[in-house]
């Protein structure tokens, strides 16, 4: 009887230590997938600093998925940020929206995914770019 007491209560303590298991990869995924949008936004806010000011409204209204800017080096920034979001994120997208105010532009860059639990993430960042001239 002790015997078999001592394994239901081990068998208990292993279920218990299982469900802290589930909950730390679960836990571990949405981090991996927190860090991967917040660098993803973050690389392509470095990247618009580095164009003209004037192309950064080719940027306006681009969104994954849909068609890319015409002119060069915005395509290709763009392509390169669809393909890693596509790569990172489950059911990843990704919006960009300049709003130009003369002699600055405001930069909201939007990323949204599904969690492994599907739960809709997102994380959204703005930046301000000022005209040198």
């Amino acid at each position: 009887m002790e015997v078999l007491v001592s394994i239901v209560f081990m068998a208990a303590i292993l279920l218990m230590s299982m469900n802290f298991l589930v909950a730390g990869i679960r836990g571990n995924s949405r981090g991996r997938e927190m860090s991967a949008a917040s660098y993803l936004a973050q690389e392509i806010l470095e990247e618009m600093r580095m164009v003209e000011y004037d192309d950064l409204s080719d940027f306006d209204g681009f969104v994954t998925g849909g068609a890319l800017p015409v002119g060069e080096p915005v395509r290709s920034m763009c392509q390169d940020w669809d393909e890693g979001i596509v790569s990172e994120l489950p059911e990843g997208r990704g919006a960009i929206d300049v709003a130009d105010y003369g002699t600055y532009s405001r930069i909201t860059v939007d990323i949204g995914w599904v969690d492994g639990g599907g739960m809709t993430r997102n994380v959204r960042y703005e930046t301000l770019i000022a005209s040198l001239s």
